[in-house]
C-alpha cells in the first residue's frame, strides 16, 4: 500500500529470506515498533516523548506514532490484527510470537475514535501541538 504523503508503505507481497513468513520481516518489525511506541502511551508516557525518544533512538525523521499515522490508523490496525491471528496454533508466527502483535489499547481507542468521526484526517496520534511541546524525559 502506497501514501501519497510519502514513500512509506506496507509490504504487500512480503519477500521471504528463506521460506515464506506470515506478514513479511520489514512488516512485522514496522509493526513491532509502533506497536512498542503505543504501550509506551499506555505506560503513561507522552506523544512527544515518544516521538523524540524514536527519533533519537533510531536516528529517523520523524517517530512511529507519526508513521502510523501516515500509513493510516485502520490499515495499520488491520496488519496488527493479522499478525496477531492465533486461530492456528500450528503456524510458525503464532508458535514464535503468540499474541505479541495485539492492538495495544490506545491503539483500540483511536481506531473507535477515527471509525466514529466523520473528517477522518483529523483523528490522529500527533498533533501539531505534539510536535511543538518538550519532552518529558
Amino acid at each position: 500500500m502506497t501514501n501519497e504523503k510519502n514513500d512509506l508503505f506496507l509490504i504487500d507481497e512480503p519477500i521471504p529470506p528463506l521460506k515464506e513468513r506470515r506478514g513479511g520481516i520489514a512488516n512485522l518489525i514496522l509493526v513491532s515498533l509502533i506497536l512498542e511506541a503505543t504501550r509506551m502511551l499506555d505506560d503513561g508516557f507522552d506523544v512527544a516523548t515518544v516521538e523524540e525518544a524514536a527519533k533519537l533512538t533510531f536516528g529517523i525523521p520523524k517517530g512511529y506514532l507519526s508513521m502510523m499515522d501516515d500509513l493510516g490508523i485502520p490499515e495499520v490496525v488491520g496488519v496488527m490484527e493479522y499478525l496477531s491471528d492465533t486461530s492456528d496454533p500450528k503456524d510458525p508466527l503464532t508458535r514464535v510470537y503468540n499474541n505479541f502483535f495485539t492492538p495495544a489499547k490506545s491503539v483500540r481507542m483511536i481506531l473507535e475514535e477515527y471509525n466514529k468521526t466523520k473528517d477522518k484526517s483529523t483523528v490522529v496520534w500527533v498533533s501539531p501541538t505534539d510536535v511543538k511541546k518538550a519532552t518529558s524525559d
